[in-house]
């Protein structure tokens, strides 16, 4: 990985060799092969006047641009669940480590490279730049269960689309997606997005999973002070859904206002228009402990 300098940036597999055990009774290790790595990495602090309209990052294999990822007022601990398959409140950050500062980058991707080629690559990046070091523990901890409501599963069965289908037509890049008659974001199969528009909080995921679904609920549910908990799949539901949940997100802070909020709360839409609950619970979970992280990159 290659990684640009800006005057503003903080710029084995073991095998056997059977006729050498026979001879020598030894066997040599070969080292493994390296993780893949971004082509080039442009890193540079986020300006703090900055008019950039989203947060986090984008592309990458599976969207309109997956020779590039850019992201923005991103942080290491933002994409460190992702690269080593955690969700947000299974990861244990040193106490003393303090706020992150924010960056801009934009990485090159190899050609014909796999999402998951892209997360072994977030991590030798946060490795090599950023000298983290984790290791993974069981703790026993409290969680929210995503279980069936007393009605049953109301969401639909995902049934593939033809690759002409006008819903599966890409969307342009640096442009808003298209929405379907109900408001809801029209996004190729596989991915998942949310999105807000006239007071209303969209979350779309066709061809969804239940794990999928429990994610995004446990990025909201800790939202407006909530108690970040990991989100399980206690619903016994392994296919491929059609999933599409709608709420008023005032709704779900009824204290913010005066009046009643008009709308649902996102718990309450996804029993009426899902079938699902949310429940508490505790569970034995594994946990990735970082031991440590750097604030600043380093130019290697």
């Amino acid at each position: 990985m290659a990684l640009e300098r800006h005057p503003e940036s903080y710029s084995g597999v073991l095998f056997l060799a059977l006729w050498q055990v026979l001879a020598t009774g030894t066997a040599h290790a070969q080292p493994a092969a390296p993780r893949p790595g971004f082509e080039v990495v442009s890193i540079k602090p986020m300006p703090t006047d900055a008019q950039v309209n989203f947060y986090g990052c984008r592309g990458g294999p599976g969207s309109n641009d997956p020779g590039r990822i850019s992201c923005s007022h991103w942080r290491p601990t933002q994409t460190l669940p992702m690269a080593y398959e955690v969700s947000f409140p299974l990861v244990s950050y040193p106490k003393a480590n303090g706020e992150m500062p924010e960056y801009q980058i934009v990485a090159k991707v190899p050609a014909g490279s796999t999402k998951e080629d892209v997360r072994l690559m977030w991590q030798s990046f946060l490795e090599d730049q950023f000298k983290v070091k984790v290791h993974r523990e069981t703790r026993e901890m409290p969680v929210y269960e995503l279980v069936m409501g007393k009605g049953g599963f109301k969401g639909k069965v995902w049934v593939d689309r033809k690759p002409d289908d006008p819903a599966e037509v890409s969307n342009e890049p640096g442009t808003s997606p298209k929405r379907d008659r109900d408001g809801f974001p029209i996004i190729p199969a596989g991915q998942t997005m949310g999105f807000f528009t006239g007071g209303t909080a969209h979350f779309v995921a066709p061809a969804g999973t239940m794990k999928q679904l429990a994610l995004m609920l446990e990025g909201r549910l800790s939202i407006g002070g909530g108690t970040p908990r990991p989100v399980v799949d206690a619903t016994g539901l392994t296919g491929k859904y059609d999933i599409k949940l709608a709420w008023s997100p005032p709704a779900d802070n009824p204290q913010a206002g005066k009046e009643a909020p008009e709308g649902q709360s996102m718990l309450e839409a996804l029993e009426t228009q899902l079938g699902l609950k949310i429940r508490q619970g505790k569970a034995n979970l594994e946990i990735l402990v970082v031991d440590h992280i750097e604030k600043v990159p380093t130019d290697n």
